[in-house]
């Protein structure tokens, strides 16, 4: 029941988001925001995963991924 209502914010959020910022910036942004929100999960271990700790190699992956989201959007 959880998964229909967050699927329908999803689809609301990109209905609305496309007309304004185009396709390709959108998708773009749900990714990393996915990636990102992955990477805070497993350095607390939530849902039951296994604990990684946030380290440079992470932070570095995340800074790539907002140069990509930067070079799309520009």
């Amino acid at each position: 029941l959880i998964g229909g209502f967050f699927g329908v914010i999803i689809l609301a959020a990109y209905s609305f988001a496309i007309p304004r910022i185009g396709l390709a910036t959108a998708v773009t942004l749900a990714i990393v925001a996915q990636l990102i929100l992955s990477a805070i999960l497993d350095h607390y271990g939530f849902l039951g995963s296994v604990q990684h700790s946030f380290d440079l190699r992470r932070g570095i992956g995340i800074l790539v991924l907002f140069a990509g989201t930067w070079l799309i959007v520009r």
